[in-house]
């Protein structure tokens, strides 16, 4: 069993894939996804932790959608499945821990992850209520499939409550209320 670790703000990076505008509306219960994803966006930008949104074929797919954009998120533009394969890995993320979320579960955030393991020098955290697939089954199983190959599966708000670490931090407050939206 691997030791329990928490994510630490000062290590940390975001990776938002493939949230894009034609995409979405296929994507099983993309509402709370995307506002689950949103809050991820905002706090980070509140916490000044680097983040990176890909878009996957944006000529098909479109673009980021506006509900997830943010001025400080880079966005690069993608054609495999695997960001990694696609993307530097400087860009990616520089730190040592990558918190990840996206579209959909079973295909670009899985083979995602998948790359980010085979770096083998970071922890990987997957948000599983900010990523979606067209059908819960492939989530599901996605999931699952990620935590056996030791990543650790988060929710929106342990990523925001790890985040601040304490309620002393100056942020605390701006997070509670992204938190209680």
């Amino acid at each position: 069993m691997k030791a329990a670790q928490c994510i630490d703000p000062h290590q940390v990076s975001f990776l938002g894939i493939d949230f894009q505008t034609r995409l979405l509306p296929a994507i099983h219960n993309s509402a709370s996804v995307c506002r689950q994803a949103s809050r991820l966006i905002e706090a980070a930008e509140l916490l000044s932790i680097p983040t990176v949104l890909t878009a996957h074929c944006p000529d098909k797919l479109g673009g980021v959608t506006d509900q997830i954009m943010a001025a400080h998120a880079k966005v690069v533009h993608k054609q495999t499945f695997d960001a990694t394969a696609s993307i530097p890995k400087a860009i990616i993320s520089p730190a040592k821990q990558v918190v990840v979320f996206g579209c959909e579960t079973h295909v670009c955030v899985l083979q995602t992850v998948a790359g980010l393991l085979r770096s083998g020098d970071r922890n990987i955290f997957v948000v599983s209520d900010a990523c979606g697939t067209r059908t819960l089954e492939n989530h599901v199983q996605a999931v699952q499939r990620m935590r056996d190959w030791g990543v650790s599966i988060v929710t929106t708000e342990m990523v925001l409550f790890e985040a601040v670490q304490r309620p002393e931090h100056p942020e605390f407050r701006a997070v509670l209320s992204l938190i209680k939206q």
